[in-house]
């Protein structure tokens, strides 16, 4: 059972020959939601080659008609199975049964949107059998979104700073959907221009005045300025600034001081330690010199919070997000 990258399946997908089942899974569901967008664009002209079913809602024995029928007008039909994780054993098992032995003409892409782990289901791996590929996609870290946005930019004909990069994804988060977004208005917004999409553009695309941008806020976590962060907070909220999006703001900053001060206990060079955490020199500069501020012990803690707050953000509606947000500022501080 293969298992291949992102970047493999969209190599495989713009061929003509398509494997007789995918199976995609991982929390990134929207760079999961490109991939079958691109796989259908490929079918637009012939919609009698690809059909969609949503497990739990479809009926299952028409999902296995569907399957078992052979394409009549093209070497290629594809079956888009999403929310496979809410099948039943019972339609697992006849999910699996019927691509066994699969028609040489059909493709069966199975579409799972819970965690993925090595120990997925047994029904879940057998439908794969030999003739099959997992595809785990996984969220982002700092140095893949990156990239990621590089690439983009790169696509559309624009270049830009390392500083540049740094600020996006330290405004924005990691989310492949979020950047997508701000990286889209971030080249509008510099539409035109020769130079090359600095930090300054970041800022100013997403709306915020140098003295507000949400970067501040991790210079704060940084240089433990409690009542800066706790202004800038409140500001940035005011702003219209997400949430769980200044979360992230706060809890990258912590987990990078982490990473740093245990990489740096561990004999690692400074080079090595901010190519390792994704950062540029004259960005880690503010990150080693935060890790002599902080013991390990209270980052730990930190870090932890955060993902209270996190959970608590995203399962209430009750809750006052700019208190919750300045409690977890001063019990980092405390």
């Amino acid at each position: 059972m293969p298992e291949i990258s992102p970047a493999q399946l969209a190599e495989e997908w713009s061929k003509e020959k398509l494997r007789s089942v995918y199976y995609l899974s991982g929390e990134e569901t929207f760079l999961k939601k490109e991939a079958v967008s691109k796989l259908k664009e490929r079918f637009k002209n012939n919609p009698f080659s690809i059909s969609e079913h949503i497990v739990g809602k479809s009926d299952i024995n028409e999902i296995i008609l569907d399957i078992n029928t052979p394409s009549l007008i093209s070497d290629t039909r594809v079956i888009i199975l999403h929310c496979v994780e809410k099948a039943s054993k019972e339609e697992k098992e006849k999910i699996r049964e019927s691509i066994k032995t699969p028609s040489a003409s059909i493709c069966v892409v199975l579409i799972c949107d819970k965690k993925s782990d090595a120990k997925q289901e047994d029904a879940e791996k057998a439908v794969l059998e030999k003739q099959g590929a997992v595809v785990n996609f996984r969220p982002f870290n700092v140095s893949q979104s990156k990239a990621w946005i590089q690439d983009i930019i790169e696509k559309n004909g624009q270049t830009i700073t390392s500083e540049a990069l740094e600020f996006l994804v330290e405004i924005s988060g990691t989310d492949a959907a979020v950047l997508k977004q701000e990286t889209e208005k971030l080249l509008i917004y510099h539409s035109g221009r020769r130079k090359p999409v600095d930090a300054r553009s970041v800022i100013e695309s997403t709306s915020f005045s140098k003295e507000e941008n949400p970067f501040e806020l991790s210079k704060a976590i940084y240089g433990r300025e409690k009542d800066k962060a706790v202004e800038l907070v409140e500001k940035l909220l005011k702003e219209g600034f997400e949430p769980l999006r200044l979360l992230y703001n706060i809890s990258s900053a912590l987990e990078k001081i982490y990473k740093s001060k245990k990489l740096f206990q561990s004999g690692m060079s400074s080079q090595d330690i901010y190519f390792s955490i994704g950062v540029s020199r004259g960005y880690y500069g503010f990150i080693e010199q935060s890790s002599r501020r902080y013991s390990e012990e209270k980052l730990a803690k930190g870090l932890r919070r955060c993902l209270e707050a996190e959970s608590m953000l995203k399962s209430s509606t009750d809750r006052n997000p700019g208190i919750l947000l300045k409690q977890l500022v001063y019990e980092i501080f405390r």
